[in-house]
This record gives C-alpha cells, sequence and structure tokens, in this order.
C-alpha cells in the first residue's frame, strides 16, 4: 500500500516509516501541510496518516482541503493526535475521518487502523 505521512514531530515519522515499511508498503513523507494536495495527485496513496498539530496549516484544515478537492476527497485519512480533547469525535466526524489514532502511537495498532482506514469507504 501507498501510504502517505505528514507528521511535523521527526521521532513520530521515523517511528511510523519504519513500522509501515517492515510491513511493507511505500511511504511519502512531509513535515507539513504544504505540498501534500500535489504530492496526493501526483502519487495517488492509498491511505494518508495526518497529524492534526502541524505547523502553519494544521492537520484539520489540510483534512478539509483533501475532502474539499474533486481529485483527493475519497482518500481515507488516519489523523493522529496527542490533543484528543482539542479533536473531539464530531469534529473529526465533520471531517469525515471515522478513526483516529491518539500518540504516543502504539505500534502494534498503528498497522491495523491503516488496515481499517483502507478498506472503509470515506463518509
Amino acid at each position: 500500500m501507498k501510504v502517505l505521512v505528514v507528521e511535523n514531530n521527526l521521532v513520530d515519522l521515523k517511528l511510523v516509516r519504519a513500522i509501515l515499511q517492515a510491513g511493507g508498503h511505500t511511504i511519502y513523507e512531509l513535515t507539513s501541510a504544504e505540498g501534500a494536495i500535489e504530492l496526493i495527485e501526483a502519487h495517488r496513496p492509498d491511505v494518508a496518516i495526518i497529524d492534526l498539530q502541524l505547523s502553519g496549516l494544521d492537520g484539520l484544515d489540510l483534512i478539509r482541503l483533501i475532502r474539499g478537492n474533486p481529485n483527493t476527497s475519497l482518500l481515507p485519512i488516519l489523523p493522529v493526535t496527542a490533543y484528543p480533547s482539542r479533536y473531539p469525535r464530531a469534529v473529526l466526524s465533520d471531517a469525515r475521518c471515522r478513526i483516529c489514532l491518539y500518540k504516543p502511537i502504539d505500534t502494534r495498532e498503528l498497522a491495523n487502523r491503516v488496515q481499517e482506514v483502507a478498506i472503509t469507504p470515506v463518509m
């Protein structure tokens, strides 16, 4: 599977990369939201993992941009945050995200959540 990871915490990015590459996935990485739409349109990842706490354009705004673009609107997205109280389920549901992964990232859970998001139709 091709997976886009947008994560500005380099430790978390390295962890996600290692886990997913070990599972045979191809990883595209960004440390900010800038360039994400172009990368998605160019490489057509199967899933995007997006940190909600990005500097500059935050992850929730990026998700809204992805959902608002007809070329990218159906991309399965797994949001990730260390601040679940800032992003309640209703907010994520409005952004058409059914599942959220919370930090610290559970290494056993990551691959399962990516797979779950990939096979669940976008709302």
